[in-house]
């Protein structure tokens, strides 16, 4: 039996985890017992997935005896920065002392891949370390200095978009045979059992995210008080936590939108805001893929999103699937937001359904025969 290990240690609420757990379920599921998958747990961040993780059965190992949680905090960039930079610290023996004597033929690298790197520099391992890259690449010194050190160590480089890899490899610093799109395992068709959407059923407009500048929530609050103005039934809803939270309330009061616009915080049940919408908005500055926009085209709500780099740009086309405009431009985005409040209920149907077709490889069993192909 082939052992799969995940490391992807977060301290905050983020995507990841959840395409690490349905990457997991797609192992688990698919194998037939050829391959089993564990997550690494290293200071009890998988605490609030339990549940999903038992009705999966997903197995933890625990890098530490003790919970660990309440030392990090992710309260602002440079507070994060500290924290992983105390969990590479605290993680390096443990870490060291897992993989040589569990000795997993592969792990999987998802969240601060500098400690798993440093120690495929620094020693010898029977396992193959697979590095997951999102997001369009950011080369600091750094990053750049240990990608070259361990570029011909790393067994795969693994990408969830196409222009991600074509980043990687314009920067010639993986092998182009090392790199790999896989597409995230977003999809899991039990979720969405029973959700009925009827066509423009309300006035709610639903965004979710963190509340952080890569969100472009301020840019999304301007532009729908201006769409207001001329439609004052709409809401705007947005969920999401994050360190822009009293920034953005500030505006909320500014705009004097208070009974419009609703901060509602992090929320579990996205699924039951997203069915009970007229749209949902993506405003993000970048993304890779974007959860949400998948969520959305799930949950049957039509799609208005920023053209930014990479998921987006990739999965959506204007007026075949989604609304599409040119990232934070406002003039765009209202001229969008209107052709969709002009467009007729059966071209929207027909969106809906394009948009269906289009994002069939994000699910689970997809990524499975994709993951199947890199370890089998």
């Amino acid at each position: 039996m082939i052992k799969v290990f995940y490391w992807a240690p977060f301290i905050s609420k983020i995507a990841t985890p959840l395409a690490v757990i349905n990457s997991a379920i797609a192992i688990k599921k698919y194998s037939k017992g050829a391959m089993e998958p564990f997550i690494i747990n290293l200071f009890n961040e998988w605490e609030n997935y339990s549940q999903n993780l038992k009705d999966n059965q997903l197995l933890l190992i625990n890098l530490f005896k003790i919970k660990l949680n309440f030392i990090f905090s992710d309260k602002g960039f440079l507070m994060s920065r500290i924290s992983f930079l105390c969990i590479s610290i605290l993680s390096f023996f443990p870490l060291l002392r897992l993989l040589k004597n569990k000795k997993p033929d592969y792990l999987i690298i998802h969240l601060n891949t500098s400690l798993p790197l440093i120690l495929l520099y620094l020693f010898n391992f029977k396992t193959k370390f697979i590095l997951r890259i999102s997001g369009k690449p950011r080369l600091n010194i750094f990053r750049k200095f240990l990608w070259k050190i361990t570029s011909n160590k790393i067994y795969k480089v693994t990408t969830p978009t196409k222009l991600i890899a074509k980043e990687l490899i314009k920067n010639k610093i993986f092998s182009d045979k090392k790199i790999e799109v896989l597409f995230d395992p977003i999809i899991t068709l039990n979720k969405y059992n029973g959700v009925k959407k009827e066509l423009d059923n309300n006035k709610k407009i639903v965004a979710i995210g963190r509340l952080t500048k890569q969100k472009n929530f301020s840019f999304l609050i301007d532009c729908f008080s201006h769409i207001h103005s001329s439609n004052p039934n709409l809401t705007l809803h947005i969920l999401g936590e994050g360190e822009q939270r009293k920034e953005l309330s500030e505006l909320v009061k500014k705009k004097n939108l208070n009974d419009k616009i609703f901060l509602h915080g992090h929320r579990l049940n996205i699924n039951d805001y997203l069915k009970d919408s007229l749209c949902f908005v993506l405003s993000s500055l970048w993304e890779d893929p974007g959860f949400v926009v998948i969520e959305a085209a799930m949950n049957n709500t039509i799609i208005i999103s920023s053209n930014c780099e990479t998921g987006p740009k990739e999965l959506l086309n204007d007026k075949i699937n989604s609304f599409v405009y040119e990232v934070n431009n406002k003039e765009s985005f209202i001229k969008s937001f209107e052709s969709f409040l002009k467009t007729d209920k059966s071209q929207k149907l027909k969106m809906k359904i394009n948009m269906k077709k289009d994002i069939k490889k994000f699910t689970i069993f997809s990524h499975y025969q994709n993951i199947k192909k890199i370890i089998l």
